[in-house]
């Protein structure tokens, strides 16, 4: 694909999604962004690797194998998202709940690399970091990091642009997406049912913005509330990762608790439910 402009845009199915990178070329050339833009889809092609609950030989699967209490060597970017697990799962008093995910998950079969955990593994508070590349489970343990990892890919590719020296950009993965530098980025909210319908949300700049569908009856996003009048989240906040866990943390109550009220305002983060 060629650039459009001064625009470059790449795209690669990714993360279980469609990941496009846009960037503004006109400051480091046309043969530096597509550099920049291929060594971004690397970084998230590692994490997508490192946490896929489909890959057999994943950081995920190996954690589902895991012996007790003996270091696991890990990639340092399934570190890194397995601490903002753990912390958002204490943030939302368990409404953000990794674990309880990829146990539905495992029971259901429907992600290879948990299917040796089908019944309750150790826990996720309990796993014990010894450094950036291990860490010491307490045993098998079916973990789900796709209510976060997505997010978290997201904002490292935005690092490795920056460090690049892309001046501005967008990075979306599947409707998380986080843009930076001065560019102004017209954004359409997806209906969560209804995938024909949007709607215009903002112009984003030098934020990012996560969306997430409550369910009830599937593993996608494990919901403790019922008859609720809305079926999606939309997270408004500085980096997509900290959208992405919000997203999910907003779908569990049928009106957002006063902690979450409080998280967003913390984090200078917005909420709109559909």
């Amino acid at each position: 694909m060629a650039a459009n402009g001064l625009l470059l845009r790449r795209a690669r199915p990714l993360l279980g999604t469609l990941v496009s990178i846009q960037l503004q070329a006109e400051e480091i050339g046309e043969h530096d962004a597509e550099r920049a833009a291929y060594q971004a889809f690397a970084v998230i092609t590692a994490i997508h690797r490192a946490m896929s609950a489909h890959e057999p030989g994943s950081d995920l699967a190996r954690l589902a194998q895991a012996r007790p209490r003996e270091p696991l060597a890990v990639s340092v970017h399934t570190v890194a998202v397995l601490r903002l697990a753990q912390h958002w799962s204490r943030a939302s008093n368990h409404a953000f709940d990794a674990q309880s995910a990829g146990e539905t998950l495992a029971r259901s079969r429907l992600r290879p690399a948990l299917a040796h955990c089908t019944a309750r593994g150790a826990r996720l508070a309990g796993l014990r970091f010894l450094d950036a590349c291990t860490v010491l489970p307490e045993g098998p343990m079916a973990i789900d990091l796709g209510g976060i990892a997505k997010g978290y890919a997201v904002d490292q590719a935005v690092a490795e642009l920056c460090a690049s020296g892309v001046a501005s950009g967008l990075v979306n993965a599947g409707g998380d997406l986080r843009a930076f530098g001065p560019r102004c980025w017209p954004i359409e909210l997806q209906h969560p049912i209804v995938s024909a319908r949007t709607r215009p949300l903002l112009r984003l700049r030098d934020a990012a913005i996560a969306s997430s569908v409550a369910s009830t009856d599937t593993g996608f996003v494990p919901t403790r509330r019922r008859g609720a009048r809305w079926t999606g989240s939309t997270v408004l906040a500085p980096d997509c990762a900290t959208a992405d866990a919000l997203t999910k943390w907003a779908l569990q109550d049928a009106e957002p608790s006063l902690q979450l009220r409080r998280t967003l305002r913390a984090h200078g983060a917005r909420l709109w439910r559909t």
